[in-house]
C-alpha cells in the first residue's frame, strides 16, 4: 500500500510539473519567431474563452515584459498577435466572422492597455484568426511577413497535432506581444 501511495504522489508531481511548464513558459517556437523578427522582448497573454478582457494577471505579465524590454533599450514599437479561440487557420481555410471579430477585439483591448497605461505610442495589431490574402503575400506586406514567420517557426500551429502533447504550443485564446527597441 505504501508503495502505491508513493507512486501516485510521484505521478502527481510529474504531471504538475508538466502542466506548470506548459502554462508558464512561452514556447520555443514563439521565441524563435520573435527573434527572427528582431524583437527585444516577448510576452504572452491568456484570455478566457470568448472574452477580450485582460485580467489583472495578464496586465502584470505585460508590464513585466515591457519593463524587461525597456531595460534593453528605448522602446520603438510593439507587435500584438491575437488569436481567437481557435488556432491559426490552415491554408485555404477561414474562421467564422465571430472568431475574426473576437481576435480583433483582443487586439483593441491590448492596444488600449499598451497605449493608455504603458504609454507606448506605436502598436501594430495582427489578427491571427485571418490568413493574409494572396495580394498581401505577393506584395510581402508587414502582415504577410509577420504571419509567415510565425507560421514557419511553428508559433502559429494550424492543426491540433501541431500544438504539442499538452497543448503547450497552441495559441488559441492567446495573444503574443513582440516588443521592439530602437536600434
Amino acid at each position: 500500500m505504501n508503495i502505491i501511495l508513493r507512486c501516485l504522489v510521484i505521478i502527481s508531481l510529474v504531471a504538475s510539473l508538466f502542466a506548470i511548464e506548459a502554462l508558464a513558459m512561452i514556447s520555443e517556437q514563439t521565441q524563435q519567431a520573435a527573434t527572427s523578427l528582431g524583437a527585444a522582448g516577448l510576452g504572452e497573454v491568456d484570455f478566457v474563452a470568448g472574452s477580450e478582457t485582460l485580467t489583472d494577471q495578464s496586465r502584470a505579465e505585460i508590464r513585466n515584459a515591457v519593463d524587461e524590454a525597456r531595460r534593453k533599450g528605448e522602446l520603438d514599437h510593439v507587435k500584438v498577435l491575437a488569436w481567437s479561440d481557435q488556432e491559426y487557420p490552415a491554408a485555404k481555410t477561414s474562421q467564422s466572422k465571430a472568431n475574426v471579430a473576437l481576435a480583433k477585439k483582443r487586439i483593441e483591448s491590448l492596444k488600449a492597455f499598451l497605449k493608455t497605461d504603458l504609454k507606448i505610442k506605436n502598436v501594430d495589431g495582427f489578427n491571427m484568426a485571418e490568413r493574409p490574402g494572396k495580394f498581401k503575400e505577393f506584395l510581402n506586406t508587414k502582415e504577410a511577413r509577420v504571419k509567415k514567420t510565425t507560421e514557419v517557426a511553428g508559433a502559429a500551429p494550424v492543426q491540433d497535432s501541431d500544438t504539442g502533447l499538452f497543448g503547450e504550443k497552441g495559441q488559441a485564446s492567446k495573444a503574443v506581444l513582440m516588443i521592439f527597441t530602437k536600434k
